[in-house]
């Protein structure tokens, strides 16, 4: 990214396949945002559609509130355009972190990000694809720990940053901590209840139980 020179870079990091007029398109919805993604069309390794697009996973996002992605992403490097001044924010990305999660964070913290309810991207889903959750472990308490701690990284870099949300990023990173550390759930708890409509956007129901379901795992343990 650091070696482009265009005013607009557009990610090919993937296997998926563009639908004619994606760059034009993207660049057209883009107006005053730091950063455009659109929606994207499953399909299978071999090619094969698979009759769901992401939107149908996500909650996709329009806005310049860099809460809305402390706990979960929606925009795909694969389906995204930002302008090149972003990179003066962005750069270095922070170690450990996601370049397409982290862009759309600094885009939030600037001039935003915008979506476009139009699938430009067929994207490839692998069987052996691998993600920070993608371990062979199972255990709930396991892979709630791993992820609590990854949102404790992240929220961690976000403050970093020239935040309109720093006083609550403040409050998440010290409720995330004392889950982490000392086992006090209720910080974290009472957070999520009080900004949920913020914290939960890029989450669909159908995820948002599935976690519910290993943080009760977690209480069990």
């Amino acid at each position: 990214f650091a070696a482009c020179r265009g005013e607009l870079i557009c990610p090919c990091d993937q296997d998926g396949l563009w639908r004619p007029g994606k760059l034009r398109k993207l660049a057209a919805a883009l107006d005053g945002a730091d950063l455009v993604y659109c929606d994207s069309e499953l399909i299978s390794e071999d090619g094969r559609p698979l009759g769901s697009r992401l939107s149908e996973q996500r909650g996709m996002y329009s806005g310049d509130d860099p809460l809305v992605f402390a706990l979960s992403n929606c925009a795909s490097g694969h389906a995204m355009l930002f302008r090149r001044t972003l990179l003066n924010r962005a750069l270095p990305i922070p170690t450990g972190q996601y370049y397409d999660w982290w862009l759309a964070i600094v885009a939030a913290c600037g001039a935003g990000v915008r979506y476009l309810d139009e699938p430009l991207v067929q994207f490839r889903r692998h069987a052996a694809t691998a993600t920070g959750l993608g371990s062979a472990r199972k255990d709930p308490t396991f892979v709630l720990d791993l992820y609590l701690r990854e949102r404790l990284h992240l929220v961690a870099a976000m403050q970093t940053l020239d935040s309109p949300a720093r006083r609550e990023l403040e409050r998440l990173h010290t409720a995330l901590a004392a889950w982490i550390e000392q086992q006090r759930r209720l910080p974290l708890l009472w957070f999520a209840l009080q900004h949920h409509r913020r914290l939960l956007h890029p989450l669909r129901p159908r995820l948002w139980h599935g976690l519910l379901r290993v943080v009760r795992s977690g209480f069990k343990a």
